[in-house]
């Protein structure tokens, strides 16, 4: 199993408006559509006691059986997400992606 993991950074105080964006978006609907997924809050980085004070993280988590599957998945449907993600959320916003495998 791969795991393609797009990890968005806000202002604290941007918190709802994240939530309700990975919730409600068209464009984070139609890359999850069908697909198993899960949204996880980033509630700690070891030994950075400051972490989390100034700025949110929240992880989208999608499923696949082939990192093909992934990268194509990360080509055709992660850019709307990005874009739709920096155009919401605004300046201060930042995300970065990953594709993990299962072993």
């Amino acid at each position: 199993m791969y795991l393609y993991n797009v990890t968005f950074m806000v202002e604290r105080e941007a918190e709802a408006g994240l939530m309700a964006w990975l919730r409600d978006d068209a464009s984070v609907i139609r890359a999850v559509d069908g697909r198993e997924h899960r949204i996880m809050k980033v509630v700690a980085v070891p030994d950075d006691p400051e972490f989390g004070r100034q700025a949110l993280s929240v992880s989208l988590q999608v499923e696949f059986s082939s990192l093909g599957l992934a990268r194509d998945w990360g080509r055709e449907l992660l850019p709307p997400v990005t874009e739709s993600f920096h155009t919401t959320q605004g300046g201060q916003a930042l995300h970065f992606a990953t594709i993990l495998k299962q072993v």
